[in-house]
């Protein structure tokens, strides 16, 4: 096998020959090429490392046999074993990392390679880390290490779990405070981080990271704009999860940056001129992309736009910060099939949206198969009980105001964004309400059911979270051996009920002939395992919303629920959610007028900007919702999240405090173990109501 070693040196052409294998291919990095590092272990002796390689935490062991680096990290899941490359490269900050690399082993599918990157000391660094079941949602992440705490930049999936026998390519590419890592060519994380210098290292937490060859080249070149994010004002108040301003008068381009709220309301004719709601030229839209505002856009489609040209023109600016308003579902249905980064919104007209929950429902799934979340709506049309169906059913809702009513009265529909002429008037009401107004409630989900009372995922524990007054009830399911939707939060029944084994390995009569264990964890009970038919059955028509969680990661399981849903008819009352992005988009494949929310751990970014362009980059190309772990989200990040039209249901609220907190500052739903706190009951609510 051919060898090679080239340490920090400047090249015009170097032949570097063997990558690993027996093919004698030749690498020829292009004239001036600064190739920094290149290793690929030949030379190296068997049980060593290269010369200048440092183990820097040596829990497991790292080597060389036979050509391969080998970190061995399986003895911790948690505190990785990590080699850091010889210290000059400390000197570099601008380099393109490229690694050729497989993970054998590894302890759980939640255990992880790293790829360390401008290390400072122990720490801060950057990281790439890939785990074996590349597809899940967190298959890949951008992660930052600081003060010996993780903060996760970046998640995303890759198109292929890590197969030990196939040898991957890894590339980091670095320059100035940009970063693109990349997985086969696949750019999964495209980001924003501090520009500074430091190390390169390998590390593997409950896993065995096998590196076949190592390529370091300088990085010259400037990495790609990011996408804008416009940043908002909105007017002062004290109203929880205040609803967006959306402006309609403008006279020119200008005067967008120059009123009281977050988003201008504008119309796109055929050949993509901008215009205010009454009909003044404002700018192309190419102009329009280019200026430096301070607020959204919100574009009104004429019909006969023509969307190949718009999309070319979104895709030449990388827009994804803006929103697409259409009556006709069909065209923004196209628009997303072209380009899936943007958001859309459907104006409904007051003919079309109906008084019952029959024509309610077939609104939703109007909105939801257009792959919008937000609709926009007339005041005329406006009740309590649409609002509450609506907001049920994840959707965002704008009202437009009719020009004829109090801004008090457009104020208190509780709709997320209000359409109006008369900003500054809106402003003024919006000032003068006390701390802590609602002017919605926050949705009380029971998280399987109300498991600090009753057994988890269980009938019983459904029906007393519904007595106790929840909105929604969320569970997990799976699909048996043969084929039935059933009702389990693990993958075992191990932890759960008498029995051992895999749910999915089990028919639906194994699974019933288990009892499920009470509180305690020991005791059976008389409660079985339950099937999704029971729980359609036992809710139907009742005042409560199934939050279906698939934790199955068979895709037929979606076709189930579909029959199911069919049968029962109780679409009205379903959301999906999951952590599985092909489940979703298998969704909107087989049930496409069914909301969905995508479940997600959450991060802050280095800005707030920089963490909201990473969740509309994770759900504006789905159209789900943002369901986020709740602990590490700031108020801050959902202030500016709600002007996009993006709802946010975090989870699993086990504290009463924090729990208590969140519905006071008017998240949009809360998914807890106590549903039998008094916030279910309107308390809270009705104390901090001031309208």
């Amino acid at each position: 096998m051919n060898s090679y070693r080239v340490i920090f040196g400047l090249v015009a052409t170097v032949s570097l020959l063997g990558c690993g294998d027996d093919n004698d291919d030749t690498i020829i990095p292009g004239e001036g090429v600064n190739v920094i590092l290149a290793e690929n272990f030949a030379n190296v002796e068997n049980g060593q490392l290269p010369e200048g390689w440092d183990l820097v935490t040596n829990l497991g062991e790292a080597y060389v046999k036979d050509g391969y680096l080998y970190i061995d990290g399986t003895v911790d899941n948690y505190t990785a074993t990590a080699v850091e490359l010889p210290q000059e490269l400390s000197g570099y900050g601008n380099y393109k990392v490229t690694v050729n690399f497989t993970i054998p082993e590894a302890n759980n599918s939640s255990r992880w390679a790293g790829f360390k990157y401008r290390i400072l000391g122990s720490d801060p660094y950057y990281q790439m880390a890939i785990r074996q079941a590349a597809t899940s949602n967190n298959g890949t992440e951008l992660a930052a290490r600081y003060q010996n705490e993780w903060t996760i930049l970046d998640t995303s999936a890759f198109n292929q779990d890590i197969d030990p026998e196939q040898i991957y390519t890894v590339e980091i590419i670095t320059h100035g405070d940009r970063v693109q890592q990349k997985l086969n060519g696949q750019i999964l994380h495209d980001n924003a981080i501090l520009p500074v210098m430091g190390n390169i290292g390998f590390q593997a937490a409950g896993s065995v990271l096998k590196i076949q060859d190592v390529k370091i080249t300088e990085q010259t070149e400037t990495l790609p704009k990011l996408e804008q994010i416009y940043s908002v004002d909105e007017p002062e108040t004290e109203v929880a999860m205040a609803p967006s301003v959306i402006g309609t008068d403008f006279s020119s381009l200008d005067s967008l940056n120059y009123f009281n709220g977050s988003n201008a309301y504008l119309k796109l004719d055929s050949s993509l001129g901008v215009y205010s709601q009454d009909g003044e030229y404002l700018s192309s839209l190419e102009q329009l992309l280019a200026a430096e505002l301070s607020i959204i856009p919100v574009l009104e489609l004429a019909n006969d736009v023509a969307l190949d040209k718009l999309t070319e023109v979104l895709e030449s600016y990388k827009a994804v910060d803006l929103t697409f308003v259409s009556t006709e579902h069909t065209q923004l249905t196209e628009l997303r099939a072209r380009n899936g980064n943007i958001r859309s919104a459907m104006k409904v007209l007051a003919e079309d949206v109906g008084s019952d929950i029959s024509a309610w429902h077939g609104l939703v799934s109007r909105v939801t198969a257009s792959k919008s979340r937000i609709v926009v709506l007339p005041q005329s049309e406006v009740t309590t009980e649409l609002m509450d169906y609506l907001q049920r059913r994840l959707l965002t809702v704008w009202v437009e105001h009719d020009g004829v009513s109090s801004m008090a009265s457009l104020l208190t529909t509780g709709a997320h964004g209000l359409v109006t002429a008369h900003t500054d008037v809106l402003a003024e009401l919006m000032g003068k309400f006390p701390s802590n107004s609602l002017i919605r409630k926050p949705l009380i989900i029971g998280h399987r059911g109300v498991p600090s009372l009753v057994p988890e995922n269980t009938l019983e524990g459904a029906i007393k979270a519904l007595e106790l007054g929840v909105d929604g009830n969320e569970y997990d399911v799976y699909l048996s051996a043969d084929n039935h939707v059933v009702v389990m939060h693990d993958t075992t029944v191990d932890r759960t009920t008498d029995g051992t084994g895999k749910v999915e390995e089990m028919t639906l009569e194994e699974l019933r002939a288990l009892s499920i264990l009470d509180l305690d964890g020991v005791t059976p009970t008389a409660m079985k395992v339950p099937t999704l038919a029971e729980f359609f059955e036992e809710f139907k028509g009742e005042d409560m919303t199934h939050f279906l969680e698939i934790k199955s990661s068979n895709p037929l399981i979606v076709d189930e629920i579909a029959k199911l849903t069919e049968e029962y008819d109780v679409a009205d009352q379903l959301i999906v959610i999951t952590f599985n992005e092909q489940q979703t988009q298998r969704m909107a494949e087989i049930m496409p007028t069914i909301p969905v929310g995508l479940l997600t751990s959450h991060s802050e970014g280095r800005d707030s900007e920089a963490t909201l362009l990473q969740m509309l980059k994770k759900v504006q190309p789905l159209s789900t919702t943002y369901n986020p772990s709740y602990a590490n989200l700031s108020e801050e990040t959902i202030g500016i999240a709600k002007h996009r039209g993006m709802t946010l249901w975090p989870w699993t609220y086990r504290n009463k405090e924090d729990q208590n907190k969140h519905y006071a500052m008017g998240i949009h739903g809360l998914t807890t173990d106590y549903a039998q706190c008094p916030v279910t009951r309107w308390c809270l609510y009705r104390c901090l109501l001031r309208i």
